[in-house]
């Protein structure tokens, strides 16, 4: 009897603090935190060399990660999702000179000695964005989400291809951005899982110099880009 008094308090205690999760995730305000990975394959608009477009552009990146901290405002189905993010990408850009030019004067009167380069680039996100659950049955849900994500590029590093000379980042570099994100949610209880597309709604803009170390060349490069971005993430609410 003892027992069954004990077991019984147990399951109340059990009921109510289910109860009370689904409230603090349905209604109200919380907060969550995630980790993932993403994989960008930026759109190169133009590269250009001394002033001359390059050819055959490739574009080789290797997967990046990403961390975030959010609050969710929750109305009933929708809610409001502002949050900060922190996202690593590197890879690389390959390229050739193009023809119709004197490749052999253009190397030796400037610094390209390398025909690629990589990217290492950090930047701080600020997405803010509107979301709607289309299933609503605790502890499952799945919600659709989309929104505007302002962009901010800490550092960007260039590197040749097989070459120890650095790149020198010279003149004007846009490092703002607005991104058009959307993308599904899958959650149980307080674990969820995300799933985002991205899309640069403006293009970036870099301009650099390549200096040798070696002798006193120095070629001038001018790369605009737009995002185009997938990324998977995993995540608890609090």
């Amino acid at each position: 009897m003892k027992k069954l008094g004990i077991l019984t308090v147990l399951l109340i205690i059990a009921f109510t603090g289910g109860a009370q999760t689904q409230k603090n995730e349905t209604e109200g305000f919380s907060f969550g935190a995630k980790l993932g990975f993403s994989s960008t394959l930026p759109i190169i608009n133009s590269l250009t060399i001394e002033g001359v477009e390059a050819q055959n552009v490739n574009l080789q990146y290797k997967v990046g990660y990403l961390a975030a901290l959010f609050c969710r405002i929750n109305i009933d189905r929708f809610f409001i999702m502002p949050g900060v993010e922190w996202n690593h990408a590197d890879g690389s850009i390959n390229y050739s000179l193009p023809d119709g030019i004197d490749q052999t004067y253009l190397k030796s009167t400037s610094a390209v000695s390398s025909e690629g380069f990589n990217v290492e680039t950090n930047t701080i996100e600020v997405p803010v964005l509107l979301g709607f659950n289309m299933v609503k049955s605790y502890p499952y849900c799945l919600s659709f989400q989309a929104g505007p994500k302002l962009r901010y590029r800490v550092t960007e590093d260039f590197s040749p291809v097989g070459n120890p000379e650095t790149f020198k980042l010279s003149g004007e570099s846009k490092p703002y951005g607005v991104n058009a994100v959307t993308g599904v949610s899958v959650s149980i209880w307080r674990m969820f899982f995300d799933f985002y597309y991205e899309f640069g709604i403006n293009q970036s803009k870099t301009d650099f110099s390549y200096q040798t170390t070696l002798l006193p060349y120095e070629s001038n490069f001018s790369l605009k880009n737009r995002t185009n971005k997938m990324s998977f993430s995993l995540g608890i609410l609090f």
